[in-house]
């Protein structure tokens, strides 16, 4: 069974309105350390939130310390957006990870899982682009684009 999109397990986690805009300023910064994809990693943001979020004056950072896996994913999801993981958007992911407590062996098995899982995404997109009325869709057929840890590649 798969998992639920990201988008989900951020409703799911139902974070208070505080919470929720320390979760977007800490998105926002990994736009800011990222490439010249930021109107799309802006509108990603947007989506995994689920749009404009109540007035609240921002949690301190710290309020993320029970979700940091998913804050950790959703900071990968926007990172990779463009096709790439900078070096720049991994290092500010990786010091904010370590803020939250998490070692780098952590953060790595953390990577590796969002990465397996965008590559997984992915793949799936791909079929069902070439399964639908007149397919291929965004990929070429039988080259299905998928994002391995180096950016993207040709599965």
């Amino acid at each position: 069974m798969s998992r639920p999109r990201l988008s989900q397990r951020i409703a799911d986690a139902a974070l208070s309105a505080p919470v929720a805009h320390t979760f977007a300023a800490g998105l926002r910064e990994i736009v800011a350390h990222g490439t010249e994809e930021q109107p799309t990693k802006l509108k990603l943001i947007d989506r995994l939130l689920g749009g404009e979020l109540p007035d609240a004056a921002p949690a301190p950072f710290e309020a993320l310390w029970p979700h940091a896996e998913l804050f950790l994913t959703a900071c990968i999801y926007v990172a990779v957006t463009d096709g790439r993981y900078g070096v720049e958007e991994a290092r500010h992911v990786s010091a904010l990870a370590h803020r939250l407590g998490l070692s780098a062996r952590q953060l790595e098995r953390l990577e590796a899982r969002v990465f397996a899982e965008l590559k997984l995404r992915g793949s799936r997109a791909a079929v069902d682009a070439d399964t639908e009325p007149g397919g291929p869709g965004p990929v070429a057929k039988g080259q299905p684009a998928v994002l391995g840890p180096d950016g993207p590649t040709k599965g």
